[in-house]
């Protein structure tokens, strides 16, 4: 499973970014690690949601799970759903007339998750041929 925490700039966004993994694990690790339930369906392909913790002074946490980590649509379509809340929460406009704000966000942060989808795959399939390697030897 691909677990990342980061915060994204230019708008302060803390986001927690899952993929590769089903909802159970999902729901699982979020419960366990920052008390938060998703409630992940098991048969969504992902999900997005925002949670603000009970800590005082705590800001947003948003979430972001992809079941399959090369699914790049899923990716794309949950992307825009983050991009939007995110600039939703601090009153940056989104309007047809006014949403470049949105398409500029979005691709940052679809490139973003992209590139650690792309990373973490590579991992993967280097140490999934490694064991190969040596089971042949």
């Amino acid at each position: 499973m691909l677990h990342i925490n980061f915060r994204c700039e230019p708008y302060s966004a803390n986001i927690v970014f899952y993929a590769d993994a089903t909802s159970k694990q999902v729901n699982n690790h979020m419960k366990k690690k920052y008390n938060v339930d998703m409630n992940c369906e098991p048969e969504d392909a992902g999900a997005q949601c925002k949670v603000r913790p009970d800590t005082e002074g705590s800001s947003l946490i948003y979430f972001l799970w992809i079941r399959n980590r090369e699914d790049i649509a899923v990716l794309v379509h949950e992307c825009i759903h983050l991009a939007f809340d995110i600039l939703s929460d601090r009153d940056i406009p989104v309007t047809p007339e006014d949403n470049e704000a949105l398409a500029y966000y979005h691709n940052y942060l679809f490139k973003t998750l992209w590139n650690e989808m792309v990373v973490y795959t590579e991992k993967k399939n280097s140490k999934k041929k490694a064991k190969e390697n040596a089971n042949c030897g």
